[in-house]
């Protein structure tokens, strides 16, 4: 005689996850149910269901630290220019998705070019 093992109801689907997995993935939700007899451990029976949630989850991209100030620009425009000097960092991670971050740094130095 087969022995039937008793669930319980499926709970309501839980929120939708926001974590991710390299460029995007898609959120899970998860449900659950318990073994309601206390004889069986409900062999084969699942206790846990997961289904795709309808968005994705876009991974935000990590920032490096910026460089150091780079050597001052010697090149010229017009009559007179004031040499610049750039720093830069880098988007670690997820393909680049940094969206709207800044990268490049750029500031005056204290001297001028003379353009000939």
């Amino acid at each position: 005689m087969a022995v039937t093992s008793t669930l319980s109801e499926w709970t309501e689907w839980g929120q939708c996850s926001s974590r991710c997995i390299k460029i995007s993935s898609i959120p899970q939700q998860k449900r659950t149910r318990t073994c309601l007899d206390r004889g069986s451990n409900c062999l084969g029976e699942s206790l846990e269901e997961y289904q795709n949630c309808n968005e994705l989850s876009f991974c935000g991209g990590a920032l490096s630290d910026w460089t150091e100030w780079g050597e001052c620009s010697a090149s010229c425009n017009m009559i007179t220019s004031v040499p610049q000097q750039k720093k830069t960092r880098s988007c670690l991670h997820y393909e680049g998705n940094c969206d709207g971050e800044l990268l490049e740094h750029f500031r005056d130095c204290n001297e001028l070019v003379y353009c000939t």
